[in-house]
């Protein structure tokens, strides 16, 4: 939109600028009328370098706003993958104690069973030396 409107001020310009110099070709503008012009000319050739400067300003503005939103963006992916894999390792390491926990419960309850069972026959020798 805005370089539509700075072409069609352009354009207009341009039209100025022909009409002006048709004009002083025919011969037909006074040495204050040219004096004139080339004031408005130097105002319009002023305004059309401030324009520029503000577009290229703008742009710049705009390119700055996209290369910070890309880093917060990778900051917070980066955060994101951290918490991520801190999760992971912290579900790892549940899973290894819960499986450390079930195998010292498995060699406990294994020593149980044969001490039971070294008792009974023990049990039993004693009843048959009994007897």
């Amino acid at each position: 939109r805005k370089m539509q409107e700075e072409e069609k001020k352009d354009q207009i310009i341009r039209d100025r600028i022909q009409k002006e110099k048709e004009l002083e070709r025919q011969g037909k503008l006074t040495q204050q009328e040219r004096k004139d012009m080339a004031k408005r000319n130097l105002i319009l050739q002023k305004q059309r370098m401030k324009d520029a400067k503000t577009s290229e300003l703008q742009k710049k503005q705009k390119e700055e706003w996209a290369k910070r939103a890309e880093l917060n963006n990778m900051k917070r992916q980066d955060r994101y993958e951290t918490v991520q894999r801190i999760q992971n390792m912290q579900a790892y390491q549940r899973e290894r104690l819960l499986k450390k926990i079930e195998d010292e419960t498995e060699r406990i309850n294994y020593l149980k069973m044969e001490r039971a069972n070294m008792l009974e026959m023990k049990m039993r020798m004693k009843k048959k030396i009994e007897e």
